[in-house]
C-alpha cells in the first residue's frame, strides 16, 4: 500500500490476502471473486484495494471493513491488470483485459467513463503518471500505448 503499512496477494482461489508488514501478520482475508485474481492495486491513501479477476470483475474494498464496497462488470473477459489513479483524479482507476481494451472507471460513481480499443492482443499492464493526468497500457501485441485525455 501506498503508505506502507499492507502488502496484498491475490490467489488462484479468488480469495485476497492483506498483511500487516511490520508483524507479517494476516490482516484480512477478503472474497468475492470465485475465480483467479489476477491484479491488485491500492488507492492512493490505501483505504481501498482494487482487484481484478478471471471473473470479468474489478471488485473495490473497503480496507479497514474487509468487504466488497463496489464490483464493477464491463469487461468481456478476464482482467488482467488495475491501477488506480494516484494523482489528480483519485477517484479513477484504469483496468486492462484479455477482452483487448483498457476502461477508465470512477469508483465514486461506479461505472465506466471510457474504453479504449487500441491493443490487438491481451492487455496485461496498465498505470497512471505521478500527476494522474496520463496513463500507459502495455499487451501481447508488443506494444505500449500512452494515453492523455482518452487518445493513444
Amino acid at each position: 500500500s501506498p503508505d506502507g503499512l499492507y502488502l496484498s496477494c491475490g490467489s488462484e482461489t479468488g480469495a485476497i490476502f492483506i498483511f500487516n508488514t511490520s508483524t507479517g501478520q494476516l490482516v484480512h482475508t477478503l472474497t468475492g471473486h470465485a475465480l483467479p485474481v489476477r491484479a491488485l492495486a491500492f488507492t492512493a491513501d490505501s483505504r481501498t484495494l482494487l482487484s481484478g479477476s478471471d471473473d470479468k470483475r474489478i471488485h473495490v474494498y473497503d480496507v479497514a471493513h474487509a468487504n466488497v464496497a463496489a464490483s464493477l462488470s464491463g469487461h468481456a473477459s478476464w482482467v488482467l491488470s488495475v491501477a488506480a489513479n494516484l494523482g489528480a483524479s483519485p477517484t479513477q482507476i484504469a483496468s486492462g483485459s484479455s477482452d483487448r481494451k483498457v476502461k477508465i472507471w470512477d469508483i465514486g460513481m461506479r461505472q465506466v467513463l471510457e474504453t479504449i480499443d487500441g491493443h490487438g492482443d491481451q492487455v496485461w499492464g496498465v498505470t497512471w503518471n505521478p500527476e494522474g493526468t496520463k496513463f500507459v497500457s502495455v499487451s501481447d501485441d508488443k506494444s505500449v500505448r500512452w494515453y492523455a485525455g482518452g487518445t493513444s
